[in-house]
């Protein structure tokens, strides 16, 4: 009995040591370029998230790939980036598919220190427009505060008063699949 127990516990632990974990300096991953990586890519059988994307909000080229040996998650790589404090092959972040169609939990690195990115912020990506475009919900609190300097009737009005805050629309960040079978432009809608 106290064997079967043992089995049984050791079997359970087994995908708890498995699992993946996304690390808290992004990796920088050896001989990436644009060239090389379109080539990996029209070579490999790639899903529908995997391939080219440009990310317009930071003028970058970026690879989606699939990480080896862990279902459902993916790195996004930087290829080509304006920004020069970038090096290809950075990691930025990491996909991790989720239950919900067309969703996916995002975590994309926020922070720099030592010229490594640093403190992976998660963040909800919806996969749009049939898979050509991954729009990113950014974490965000707003609020308003305001206190009642003159304290003209506190007891009505409080001390300090906290509003939500309106904000109007804007365009949300997010990638744009390039289609390197076919053409090196992203494509617009």
């Amino acid at each position: 009995m106290q064997q079967r127990l043992s089995a049984i516990l050791l079997l359970s632990i087994i995908p708890l040591l498995q699992s993946f974990s996304i690390p808290d300096k992004a990796p920088v991953m050896k001989g990436y370029n644009l060239e090389s990586v379109k080539e990996r890519h029209k070579k490999a059988v790639n899903g529908r998230l995997e391939g080219l994307w440009y990310y317009p909000d930071e003028h970058m080229t970026l690879s989606i790939e699939r990480i080896e040996n862990e279902r459902g998650y993916y790195r996004v790589v930087a290829v080509e980036a304006e920004d020069c404090a970038v090096d290809c092959g950075s990691v930025i972040g990491y996909m991790e598919e989720s239950a919900e169609s067309g969703k996916l939990r995002l975590w994309l690195y926020s922070g720099i220190a030592d010229d490594t990115l640093t403190r992976p912020i998660e963040c909800v990506a919806n996969v749009e427009n049939n898979g050509n475009n991954i729009v990113i919900d950014k974490p965000e609190i707003k609020i308003r505060m305001s206190m009642n300097i003159a304290q003209f009737l506190p007891s009505i009005f409080g001390r300090i008063r906290i509003y939500p805050r309106l904000e109007r629309s804007e365009i949300k960040p997010g990638f744009i699949k390039i289609d390197s079978k076919k053409r090196d432009t992203p494509i617009y809608f």
